[in-house]
């Protein structure tokens, strides 16, 4: 009954913050993840990471990425695919060159400063999703390019965290490196037969 009525409380708060940003001509998420922090460990430390906020959290993300793929134009999507994967490689190489070079001056190991930026790599796009969705942009071009590299970004950030992270810790090897490139490619192909024949 506590989690109900901890639930009812951060739903209706949401609500509130979310109508007082729209009013402000913000983004709702803004709002919404700054409600996060002053609720969570941060400052009032109300709102703890159980495994109850945790699952509604997930099913909140998946009902998210649900509504905008009943959105996304995917005609509009493969006509810009060129310009996302541009944005999308760039957005990875850039924060992990510039990450590795930050921590490697502050004195942090070769081997932490290539984790760390790894995961600087990877993006929100559910954050971005959301921004989109709030200012009505998500069915334009420039609204379809940042869907599709945020998309392609967080593939190839996991991709190399997953290499990278094995590789590391030593127990990495190269017929997992070969089932990961398999998967990548039986990846594309049901994604191409989805959209050609099924979507």
């Amino acid at each position: 009954m506590q989690f109900i009525t901890l639930l009812a409380v951060m739903l209706l708060l949401s609500i509130i913050v979310s109508h007082l940003f729209n009013k402000m001509n913000l983004p709702a998420v803004v709002g919404q993840l700054i409600l996060g922090v002053i609720l969570g460990k941060g400052v009032l430390n109300i709102v703890k990471p159980t495994h109850e906020v945790e699952l509604f959290a997930e099913i909140g993300v998946i009902l998210l990425m649900f509504l905008a793929g009943l959105e996304t134009d995917l005609k509009l999507l493969k006509k810009h695919f060129g310009p996302s994967l541009n944005v999308a490689v760039f957005g990875v190489i850039l924060p992990v060159a510039l990450t590795l070079g930050t921590a490697l001056i502050f004195g942090i190991n070769m081997k932490e400063s290539i984790f760390i930026s790894v995961v600087f790599a990877a993006t929100s796009v559910s954050i971005s999703v959301e921004v989109l969705k709030s200012l009505n942009y998500l069915s334009s071009s420039s609204g379809t390019v940042i869907l599709g590299a945020a998309v392609v970004d967080d593939i190839l950030a996991i991709s190399i965290l997953s290499v990278m992270s094995g590789t590391l810790t030593g127990s990495f090897s190269i017929s997992q490196l070969g089932l990961l490139l398999g998967l990548w490619i039986v990846f594309g192909i049901v994604t191409y037969v989805a959209y050609k024949w099924i979507v």
